[in-house]
């Protein structure tokens, strides 16, 4: 019997055989027959070498779909050893997607995620053994109808597509649709991109028109070490009409005071005002807005805010890394500088309204009296009182008078109380009865009164 020695420390055994380092060594013995006959040895086989070509797997670079859209990814493979071909997608980037389907056809499906963002996919194919495998960006946004690309490096003729993007901020944002939103790529080159400046003031977006920065190489998405760089003076993103969903994410903003001149005021790094029902979204920044420049600064008590929201019915700020400096000097005033302050003034009394008085009573038509006029009110808030019937004959026939003219109006405000109206007329007085008659003599030359009548 015969025995292998091995020196893993070498790599080599005794006998010269080379042995790769990391793999498991089994000792065998190698036998010899005994007797007259003799004795034969033998060395482990490796396997065959694999011969052929790998396959060749083609796919789509890039996909731009809108969140929660259904996908469908596709790729095609050939060998040219005629082999049969297998295929696997993986996803390697990104929240998991739901809905999947196909996953080891060509044709890989499911549903795209809610939020913005960049997915990336592997597709390998398989064939004797051997593979190829291509990568597929999945870039995900609110709306492919209404997004804008802006990408400070890009050359050639921009349109804002994804192909094609716009080179600057500022333009692009004062140029485009109100139902726009902004996808901006980090530069390569270390520019910054530019909202406002000492000439330009900055410019109110939208509502609705969300910013998203954070792209970086075939417009992977990458919020925490790619944030993309954006400077402003005074004011930076700013929305003044909240009243659907927007979104300020995955940005870098530097904002300054201006460098002299007249403009001054507060400094803002996100500015989001409410008009509506929408949420607005400030998630995954860099804020810095530096301090208030007194020099210039005619404002008095200007102040420096990272984030300023107000008259929002939802907000959502979360994940946003903000520095701020110092606002203005209090303005100086000649009141005392410690202790108590004064009592301030007394309120001045609330304004008194003119009341005017009810309207005139109805005249009476064969009645004695019409009713009277409507009182004034008694307070600026008070409306007046309706007037009251007229008194009417009561003999010897009983005829009313008019009806009272109606109140008059409050005055809230500055609204003087109207005339109260006139009173109807009184009833018809009833009529008379006709007069005597004229006598007569009889036939012994007595006087006879008349019976009467007309």
């Amino acid at each position: 019997m015969t025995e292998t020695n091995i020196d893993t420390r070498q790599g080599r055994n005794t006998n010269g055989i080379y042995i790769k380092r990391g793999l498991t060594v089994l000792s065998a013995a190698i036998l010899a027959a005994c007797g007259g006959g003799g004795g034969g040895g033998g060395t482990a086989s490796t396997p065959p070498p694999t011969t052929g070509s790998p396959p060749t797997v083609t796919t789509t670079k890039q996909v731009l779909v809108s969140a929660g859209d259904a996908v469908t990814l596709t790729a095609s493979a050939t060998d040219a050893d005629g082999d049969s071909i297998s295929y696997s997608w993986r996803q390697d980037t990104g929240a998991p997607v739901a809905g999947t389907s196909g996953f080891t056809t060509t044709a890989a499906s499911f549903t795209a995620n809610s939020v913005v963002g960049t997915l990336q996919f592997t597709i390998t194919a398989t064939a004797g053994g051997q593979s190829d495998s291509e990568t597929v960006q999945v870039v995900i946004v609110e709306d492919v109808n209404t997004a804008v690309f802006i990408d400070k490096d890009a050359t050639g003729t921009p349109d804002g597509s994804i192909d094609n993007p716009f080179t600057e901020l500022r333009t692009t944002i004062a140029n485009s649709p109100a139902n726009s939103d902004f996808y901006l790529k980090t530069p390569a080159s270390g520019e910054r991109y530019v909202l406002s400046d000492d000439v330009n003031s900055y410019s109110t977006l939208a509502t609705g028109q969300s910013i998203y920065g954070g792209y970086g190489a075939d417009w992977a998405r990458d919020v925490v070490t790619n944030k993309t760089p954006i400077d402003a003076v005074r004011i930076g993103v700013a929305h003044s009409n909240v009243s659907t969903p927007t979104v300020v994410s995955g940005l870098n903003i530097t904002v300054q005071a201006q460098n002299g001149g007249s403009t001054s005021g507060n400094l803002l790094g996100v500015w989001g005002s409410g008009g509506g029902s929408g949420t607005y979204s400030v998630t995954d920044n860099i804020i810095v807005v530096g301090s208030v420049d007194d020099r210039f600064n005619r404002t008095p008590s200007a102040s420096v805010w990272g984030v300023y929201v107000s008259r929002l019915d939802e907000a959502a700020i979360m994940n946003n890394e903000v520095s701020i400096g110092d606002g203005s000097d209090g303005e100086a005033t000649g009141g005392r500088t410690s202790g108590v302050g004064a009592d301030g003034n007394d309120g001045i009394d609330a304004r008194v309204g003119d009341n005017q008085t009810g309207g005139v009573g109805g005249s009476g038509t064969g009645g004695w009296n019409g009713g009277k006029g409507g009182d004034a009110g008694t307070t600026s808030f008070e409306p007046g009182e309706r007037g009251e019937r007229g008194g009417g004959r009561s003999s010897p026939v009983v005829v009313g008078g008019g009806s009272g003219g109606t109140a008059g109006s409050d005055s809230l405000g500055s609204r003087d109380a109207s005339n109260g109206s006139s009173g109807s007329n009184g009833v018809t007085g009833a009529v008379g009865n006709g007069g005597s008659g004229r006598g007569r003599l009889n036939a012994s030359g007595e006087y006879i009164p008349s019976a009467g009548g007309i």
